[in-house]
């Protein structure tokens, strides 16, 4: 993603002369270079909603220059992120309105929906200072029907689709899978159902049997989404095709039974009760 600075070096000498007005208004109400301190940041923010404002009332009639626009301020607010003390978190919020003012734009523009969708899937996979957290949430208020069909199938596309078999799994957490099916939990459990298991069942399907807890772990998540779509046939779906294909596997289905029957899960004595058991018993009074 280019910024600011980065965007105008991309042009020719000619067309920096037709740099939009708004590019400067960003530029100054963001101030580089300077520190924002907690007591100076209400003053600044101010100043940073106002050009917000004035970028969301052009987007009806020129909603493909919104959209460029709100794209660079997106951009630009990831350079200053370390330049300004967001301990009351409005700087925050306010990169989270303009992600949503630049999908209204991008949609009232036409712009291709799975464009719209893989780029909006990469910013939550690389959210450095945590302006996506929760994103999904604004993000299904101003998807449209495209919109949103676009990011579950890119979704379900990215997460379904079939390990590498030179991949190592010796960290999982390079796939920056999880985060975002716990993003989709309250949204769209239906979604994070399905992503849960593919996290599950590529652990599985590799016999990674050392990564089998975490692999319990994701299928604990995904019951629990698809339960709270109203999806039990689903999930028997899932059970069945488990217990047909991964029988073998008595590391993993001797917990995944567990899962499937609800059994509780054997809680480890605390560090008290594992003291008090060594005491040594009274002797017998004769």
């Amino acid at each position: 993603m280019k910024t600011n600075d980065n965007y105008k070096r991309t042009m020719s000498p000619g067309k920096r002369k037709q740099i939009d007005p708004f590019e400067k208004s960003i530029e100054a109400a963001l101030s580089p270079g300077r520190f924002i301190s907690y007591n100076a940041a209400w003053s600044f923010m101010e100043d940073v909603q106002g050009v917000a404002d004035d970028i969301g009332k052009i987007n009806r009639k020129e909603p493909a220059r919104a959209a460029r626009l709100y794209e660079i301020f997106i951009a630009a607010c990831h350079e200053k992120a370390d330049e300004i003390d967001d301990s009351s978190g409005n700087f925050g919020m306010l990169v989270e309105d303009l992600f949503q003012g630049w999908i209204e734009a991008r949609q009232g523009a036409n712009f291709d929906p799975d464009e719209t969708a893989i780029s909006l899937i990469s910013w939550m996979e690389d959210d450095p200072y945590g302006f996506c957290h929760d994103l999904e949430r604004g993000v299904v208020k101003v998807l449209d029907k495209k919109g949103m069909a676009a990011f579950i199938q890119q979704i379900r596309a990215k997460f379904e689709s079939a390990p590498n078999q030179d991949d190592k799994l010796e960290d999982l957490s390079h796939y920056r899978t999880e985060p975002l099916a716990r993003k989709l939990e309250r949204s769209h459990p239906d979604v994070s159902a399905r992503v849960y298991c593919a996290l599950c069942m590529r652990i599985v399907n590799a016999g990674k049997s050392k990564y089998y807890d975490a692999a319990i772990e994701h299928i604990e998540h995904a019951k629990k989404c698809y339960l709270k779509a109203g999806l039990d046939a689903a999930w028997q779906v899932v059970v069945a095709d488990v217990r047909k294909r991964h029988f073998r596997k008595k590391g993993f289905m001797a917990g995944f039974e567990d899962i499937v029957t609800g059994a509780p899960k054997q809680v480890e004595p605390s560090f008290l009760e594992r003291a008090k058991a060594r005491k040594p018993k009274k002797p017998k009074m004769r």
